[in-house]
This record gives structure tokens, C-alpha cells and sequence, in this order.
């Protein structure tokens, strides 16, 4: 029991990019709007000194979102599930 207890007690940290979809904007971890969601670029770019890529957001600066590892973990899933959403499409 102390186990679920401490772990519901969790919290997590702010979010540092927000896809606000029902307003349409894309806010940083403060709430200020970057820019429309309609003008969000999603690309994939290699890491330096790493043979795995990373995921960006350009929103119109450049925001790094997800990082894959050379171990099998790849950002390929969470960008379809941005690009199913019309981000970065």
C-alpha cells in the first residue's frame, strides 16, 4: 500500500512544449503562445555524436521534443501520432 501511495503522490515536471488544440497554438512551459498550430514544422534531425535521431518542432524557433536512442527507441511513433493530429503535417 505505501508503494501505491507513493506513487500516486508523484508529480511530474511542466511540460516544456504544449499543443493546445483547442485553441490552435502551440505555448511554452510558461503559457506564452509560440505560434499556430498550422505553422508548426515537425522534422527529424540526427543528434550530434550519436547515430539516433531526435524530433523537433519548429514553432518558428527550434524546440527539441523527443530524443531516440541507439538502443531501439525511436521518435518515428511519436511523430505519426503528431502528424495524425495535423501537427507538423
Amino acid at each position: 500500500k505505501r508503494w501505491r501511495r507513493d506513487r500516486a503522490s508523484t508529480t511530474f515536471p511542466a511540460p516544456w512544449l504544449v499543443f493546445d488544440l483547442p485553441a490552435g497554438v502551440v505555448r511554452d512551459s510558461a503559457g506564452a503562445v509560440l505560434g499556430k498550430i498550422g505553422q508548426v514544422r515537425v522534422a527529424t534531425e540526427m543528434q550530434l555524436a550519436s547515430s539516433s535521431k531526435m524530433l523537433v518542432a519548429y514553432s518558428p524557433s527550434k524546440v527539441v521534443i523527443a530524443r531516440g536512442t541507439p538502443f531501439g527507441d525511436s521518435v518515428a511513433d511519436f511523430e505519426r501520432a503528431l502528424k495524425s493530429r495535423g501537427i507538423g503535417a
